[in-house]
């Protein structure tokens, strides 16, 4: 993958940085590395097994239920009190049909929209982190920008975006700082942990 040279020392004049033949160098070699990472992580979310066979399953399940229930609707009352003749428990299993259609629409709702959202900001998120660090080996510099996310970084890494993922709708500034602060503790802590369990294993013999 070749960057436009021009855009690569957009990028780096959005850090305050002079685009030195050198430093191009080194951020189109750091940006191709973070476009595989990029890329994988969103053939990965696409390809999540089994999750297209559960959403099949679940609409099945849901067209069943809606099935009976217009069924029992279409012949009214009268029906549903002959069934309760025979067989007292039959309201009872007419309203665990009617949550069950919903549940299941509700599940399905989830699983199309909302999780599909939560891994595309994952996603989004986890490439912000890779360009966060770049900007941070490149200026030897840490900060996220002031409260209001304006800075920098947000201008270097919204440049990178463009470079990786045009189609990727970039954040508006707080939205950019908070959820790169967020990520960017959670992963210390994680790392903390894992240090933790490594270097300070607990004495089980006290």
């Amino acid at each position: 993958m070749e960057f436009d040279q021009r855009e690569l020392r957009l990028a780096l004049a959005a850090a305050n940085l002079e685009p030195t033949e050198q430093r191009t160098a080194t951020l189109a070699g750091r940006l191709r590395a973070i476009m595989q990472r990029h890329r994988a992580r969103r053939a990965g979310r696409h390809g999540v097994p089994h999750k297209r066979d559960l959403l099949d399953a679940i609409g099945q399940i849901r067209n069943s239920a809606d099935t009976i229930l217009r069924t029992l609707d279409d012949a009214g009352d009268p029906l549903q009190l002959t069934l309760s003749a025979f067989d007292s428990g039959i309201v009872r299993q007419i309203k665990a049909v009617r949550l069950l259609r919903n549940t299941t629409e509700q599940a399905r709702y989830y699983l199309e929209f909302e999780d599909a959202c939560r891994g595309r900001q994952e996603i989004e998120t986890e490439l912000y982190l890779d360009l966060f660090d770049l900007y941070r080996d490149l200026t030897g510099k840490s900060g996220k920008g002031d409260e209001r996310g304006v800075g920098p970084l947000y201008r270097f890494v919204k440049t990178c975006v463009t470079l990786l993922d045009p189609d990727l709708e970039f954040v508006e500034p707080s939205a950019f700082r908070g959820r790169l602060m967020a990520a960017d503790k959670r992963r210390r802590e994680r790392f903390t942990c894992k240090d933790l369990l490594k270097i300070a294993p607990l004495n089980l013999h006290l």
